[in-house]
């Protein structure tokens, strides 16, 4: 068997590790190794799409039976909503908030769910003529030699669920062919909870590669392979896929 590369040199579709690896002590308190399924109810799938219901309405069709949701105050709803389903009920209501510049925040263990403005990827408000600090510093960087190692730091909150995180992690990053980084996710029922916060530092595949390492003894161990042409990270249960 040929030994697997680590993540930070491999060539195109060649890295393939289980996501789970027994932290040392030295390592960050590791995510949960419980699954989505162990959360009562976190498992409601959504086989239809769905348009023209008030947000209200919308999330009491989405979250399952037993959960609540509540809209921070500063939240403006819009006035009807629409969702993509064939999907476990999370994935269809984090993208349909996304379009709203929305984004929810589970707690499973009170099996609630609140709306928040997603200032993270909220689109700049600059004025007609101006141009605006994203832009300034993106043609900044394109004319500067990039650093050896990017400081970045991501992080995954206590609650998020790992395919939700990782799916924000992908969109920050810009892919050289154009747009962001991509997540696909091969198996849908299957998912891990974050129980206590993570915080990586460094470059994107860096992160990922500390990420998985925190993994490898779950019950189910995911894999993952990276294709850098097309900018997408590939996860699966099954090594290979």
């Amino acid at each position: 068997m040929t030994p697997l590369k680590p993540l930070l040199i491999v060539p195109l579709l060649a890295f393939s590790v289980p996501l789970f690896a027994a932290p040392s002590p030295s390592q960050v308190s590791a995510p949960s190794s419980s699954t989505v399924s162990s959360a009562p109810g976190a498992l409601k799938f959504i086989p239809r799409d769905g348009k023209g219901l008030s947000l209200k309405k919308a999330m009491q069709q989405l979250i399952p039976p037993g959960w609540t949701f509540d809209i921070a105050p500063d939240v403006r709803p819009p006035r009807t909503v629409s969702w993509k389903g064939n999907d476990q009920w999370n994935y269809v209501t984090e993208r349909m908030l996304k379009k709203y510049q929305l984004r929810a925040i589970t707690d499973t263990e009170k099996k609630h769910v609140r709306i928040e403005r997603n200032t993270l990827f909220s689109p700049s408000q600059a004025t007609p003529g101006t141009t605006s600090l994203q832009e300034k510093t993106a043609e900044k960087s394109a004319n500067m030699p990039q650093p050896a190692h990017a400081r970045t730091t991501w992080t995954l909150a206590r609650g998020t669920l790992l395919r939700a995180g990782l799916e924000q992690w992908v969109a920050a990053v810009p892919c050289q062919a154009g747009g962001t980084w991509q997540l696909a996710w091969q198996n849908p029922g299957l998912n891990y909870s974050i129980d206590a916060p993570l915080h990586f530092t460094g470059e994107f595949r860096h992160a990922l590669s500390e990420l998985f390492r925190l993994y490898q003894d779950a019950q189910t161990p995911l894999y993952a392979a990276i294709n850098s042409t097309q900018c997408v990270v590939h996860v699966s249960d099954r090594p290979g896929d």
